[in-house]
């Protein structure tokens, strides 16, 4: 998860099962995705409808995120796969190039001081 998510992205959060380097099928497919704040953000399966299988033994969830931090997130398998995977990602308040940086000259004018005040 390399990408740079933001407030109000919405992250894919995937996993491949696998039994000796083949896809595989768990008989259970469950997600667990815990926000910076340390909350269960959901509980998700894929019997209930709330995880995406696209093919035999990958998966994947897609959540939009609405708080800035680190995310963390825990796969679970059962049955014909027996296999927990873990990650976090980071979601930060804004992309860099939505934030306004003043120069120390601008700032200096924009609160009335003079330039050659140090």
């Amino acid at each position: 998860m390399a990408d740079r998510h933001i407030v109000g992205d919405t992250v894919r959060i995937g996993n491949t099962f696998k039994v000796d380097d083949v896809n595989t099928d768990p008989t259970t497919v469950t997600l667990v995705v815990t926000d910076p704040s340390g909350n269960t953000e959901g509980t998700y399966t894929y019997a209930g409808s709330t995880i995406t299988k696209t093919s035999t033994g990958i998966y994947y969830k897609d959540l939009a995120v609405d708080e800035d931090g680190v995310w963390e997130f825990k796969w679970t398998a059962t049955g014909t796969v027996a296999d927990t995977a873990t990650g976090t990602f980071t979601v930060y308040l804004a992309d860099t190039d939505d934030i306004d940086v003043l120069s120390l000259a601008e700032a200096k004018a924009a609160v009335g001081l003079a330039q050659s005040n140090t």
